[in-house]
């Protein structure tokens, strides 16, 4: 036979904890920062590097502080551009392999819409560069302790053979990778920083923590002896 009354208390504990949690959930929320985490900006003139499924290009990137990755803003134009074309961008975060390269496989590759606009900016070439913007629906976590890539890739060249994106350079004083297939390793190339930036939530300490404590009498309270 149930108790009603210890089952009431109970389930008046369980619905406290559970708003206690749900409240922290949303002030950890309200209580992010959202910010520019690590960019390398464009500049009018640069030079720009063919990223296509037979050219791909990378560049590294660290964050100050553990965080989501939840925004990527990337700068590239076109071989040709009397018509803008579909694109078909394949945009990947890679972790490092050791040796101060990319990995060969990727750890993760972003499937969401992407955004094309246009800033007034020219490359080497003369032609228009576009800017790029990716919102990820699923943030990626990062370690402040760790070195990763971002491949951009615009594969609309396997149904165009004269289909050409470049990634334009931020300056041409670092580096970047570079291969010409998914198998391959990837390799330095000293001719500059690509152009492109991430964004990142880091929550507060403070609302992390009663996050952390909300969870954990969840799964207290949530057990109910038989």
């Amino acid at each position: 036979m149930i108790n009603m009354k210890s089952y009431e208390v109970t389930g008046f504990i369980r619905k406290t904890v559970f708003g206690f949690a749900l409240a922290s959930s949303v002030l950890m929320a309200n209580t992010s920062q959202a910010a520019i985490a690590f960019q390398q900006l464009p500049a009018t003139g640069n030079d720009a590097y063919a990223s296509i499924s037979a050219e791909q290009v990378a560049d590294n990137f660290n964050v100050s502080a553990d965080g989501w990755l939840d925004a990527i803003t990337w700068w590239g134009s076109y071989a040709n551009t009397p018509a803008l074309p579909a694109d078909q961008f394949r945009v990947s975060v890679l972790s490092d392999d050791g040796t101060g390269k990319p990995q060969i496989t990727p750890l993760t590759t972003i499937s969401d819409n992407i955004s094309r606009s246009t800033t007034g900016l020219i490359d080497v070439a003369g032609s228009e560069i576009y800017r790029f913007d990716i919102a990820l629906s699923s943030p990626i976590g990062l370690n402040s302790s760790n070195t990763y890539y971002l491949s951009v890739v615009n594969e609309f060249d396997q149904n165009d053979a004269n289909a050409i994106w470049y990634w334009l350079l931020s300056d041409n004083v670092g580096s970047n990778y570079f291969r010409l297939s998914d198998a391959e390793a990837w390799q330095s190339d000293s001719t500059g920083n690509m152009a492109f930036s991430v964004s990142t939530v880091v929550p507060l300490p403070s609302a992390f923590g009663l996050w952390v404590v909300g969870g954990a009498l969840i799964g207290l309270f949530g057990k109910r002896k038989v």
